[in-house]
């Protein structure tokens, strides 16, 4: 609701793309309390998450 269903990356973008599901900016594994902490989430789209996972890896 926060984020209005919208992929916040491609907003930051100037475009408008539907989120596809909630991203934890700090890994559930690695920060569990923070699991449903609001400011730990954000929508991302399925392109934009992928993104995000293969640049953690670097």
């Amino acid at each position: 609701m926060r984020d209005h269903g919208l992929c916040q990356q491609c907003l930051k973008e100037k475009q408008i793309v539907t989120a596809d599901l909630v991203h934890h900016l700090r890994e559930v594994k690695e920060a569990w309390h923070l699991r449903l902490t609001l400011s730990n989430l954000v929508s991302l789209c399925n392109a934009c998450h992928n993104r995000e996972h293969g640049q953690r890896g670097k």
